[in-house]
């Protein structure tokens, strides 16, 4: 019988988290978007139509949206983050800086952030190491 899996609700209070860092309030500004997927080499990050892919490159290039999220969820490491809660925290941070987003947009983030931690997690907690480098993440 496979495990039961357990949702971790305690995620509010992240968009103010997020509106604290000052270069996600550019990006913010500037894409209107708390997640980007990385740019290929020399070219600027454009705003995606879709979540951001579950790869190492973006979870680097995102690594200051994650951070939050992974202090909160440091304590939880089977649990998963609560896609409503997520939505919740990511359509405040975008209202906060004056923007209406359409409900595909902040379901996308949500769930990239749920894709890009669960990414995270699976290199952070594994019982091999890693390949490749990853971002450090204080918790």
């Amino acid at each position: 019988m496979a495990p039961k899996a357990v949702l971790f609700t305690d995620l509010k209070g992240l968009c103010h988290a997020w509106d604290a860092d000052q270069n996600l309030r550019t990006r913010m500004r500037t894409h209107k978007r708390l997640l980007l997927e990385k740019p290929p080499a020399g070219q600027e990050p454009e705003p995606s139509t879709n979540s951001v892919s579950k790869t190492a490159e973006n979870v680097r290039y995102n690594v200051l949206a994650l951070r939050p999220l992974v202090k909160r969820m440091s304590s939880a490491r089977s649990a998963t983050a609560c896609i409503e809660t997520l939505t919740a925290e990511v359509l405040a941070f975008h209202e906060s800086h004056g923007f209406n987003p359409g409900i595909k947009v902040v379901s996308d983030e949500a769930w990239g952030l749920r894709y890009l931690m669960g990414c995270l997690k699976n290199v952070m907690w594994k019982k091999n190491p890693p390949r490749e480098t990853w971002p450090h993440i204080v918790v």
